[in-house]
């Protein structure tokens, strides 16, 4: 029997999982993607559509990451924005790995993944977990 407090929830969730060629180091048609793939899900019948690490921006393991920190953004930021946007009308949650910079310290990016749902940004995990060096270059 499921509990008073959780029977106005749904009992099952469909989860999307997409997974697609970036192109490295071009944004916008990276959010293009994104946003073609989230019309997809949601019009066979995703709740939730996941996206790989760093999938607006392609992934970059060189030395100074330089395409990251061009391409980073603030979250809430224009891509945000624009997902958030998608969400709300198609009703769906999405979850996208992007370069963010740092609000408060513009010298500092991160590997991070927003949540949005229909209600707009939800939260943001930056990576915890980096790959250790000399192979990865996370670390920088």
């Amino acid at each position: 029997m499921i509990p008073k407090r959780y029977q106005a929830y749904q009992n099952m969730v469909s989860v999307a999982c997409a997974n697609y060629r970036t192109t490295w180091g071009d944004k916008a048609a990276n959010l293009q993607k994104i946003k073609s793939l989230v019309e997809e899900a949601a019009r066979q019948g995703a709740d939730i559509i996941a996206f790989p690490e760093l999938a607006l921006s392609g992934y970059q393991c060189s030395e100074d990451f330089t395409m990251h920190r061009s391409l980073a953004e603030t979250i809430p930021g224009p891509a945000t924005e624009e997902i958030a946007a998608l969400a709300k009308r198609l009703d769906i949650h999405v979850t996208f790995g992007m370069p963010e910079r740092d609000p408060d310290d513009s010298s500092l990016c991160y590997i991070a993944c927003p949540l949005i749902g229909p209600q707009g940004l939800i939260g943001t995990y930056r990576k915890l977990h980096i790959a250790p060096p000399p192979i990865f270059t996370e670390t920088r």
